[in-house]
């Protein structure tokens, strides 16, 4: 990595333009994640799923999992945007951003800077 930018100039551009990360949701800013948490999120939601019980145990049927799952799992996703898409339209915000969340984290500022004082 020390001497990424005079062996790889383009990844060095890259890195300095800060694409090493996975955005999740392009709706929403902020949300980028580093890229192996973003395979392991998918990692969670294909044995979620039940989709890869016992296929260890043969080379073959693991080799097709891990060429067809992220394919399969960004088809699903794209699908549930498509039938979710008018749900989404009316959320203008991330969720963490309601008032009742945002009063909740206020209060315990509040408590907190009681006990610091």
């Amino acid at each position: 990595m020390h001497q990424l930018e005079t062996a790889d100039p383009e990844t060095s551009k890259e890195f300095a333009s800060g694409n090493f990360t996975v955005n999740t949701s392009n709706n929403e800013p902020f949300t980028h994640i580093g890229i192996d948490h973003a395979m392991e999120h998918l990692s969670k939601v294909t044995k979620g799923q039940g989709d890869i019980s016992g296929i260890t145990s043969c080379p073959q049927t693991l080799l097709k999992f891990c060429l067809t799952e992220p394919e399969l799992a960004r088809l699903t996703e794209k699908t549930e945007q498509l039938v979710t898409i008018a749900d989404r339209a009316t959320v203008q915000q991330h969720h963490c951003l309601s008032q009742a969340k945002v009063a909740c984290q206020e209060q315990a500022i509040t408590k907190l800077k009681a006990v610091l004082a």
